[in-house]
């Protein structure tokens, strides 16, 4: 099922994504260095992260949901 492996590669992609929001918070990362590596990329502009994102969004922690919500989610159209 195709849409199996798109929720598996948005989880992993976030997950670096995660690594890096982390980094940024703990000081070794700057904050826009951290979206440039990947926060902003073309996987996170297409419709179906966002369509995903509900799906995905309770394996991760709470501060990063926001993050998510905040910065990546608006950079994804809702339609096409």
């Amino acid at each position: 099922d195709q849409r199996f492996y798109l929720r598996l590669f948005y989880a992993a992609f976030l997950r670096l994504q995660m690594d890096r929001f982390y980094q940024s918070r703990l000081g070794i990362l700057d904050a826009e260095a951290a979206l440039a590596l990947g926060g902003r990329g073309g996987a996170l502009r297409h419709r179906s992260f966002a369509e995903i994102w509900p799906e995905l969004k309770d394996g991760f922690e709470p501060d990063f949901q926001g993050f998510v919500e905040r910065e990546l989610l608006p950079l994804a159209p809702t339609t096409c």
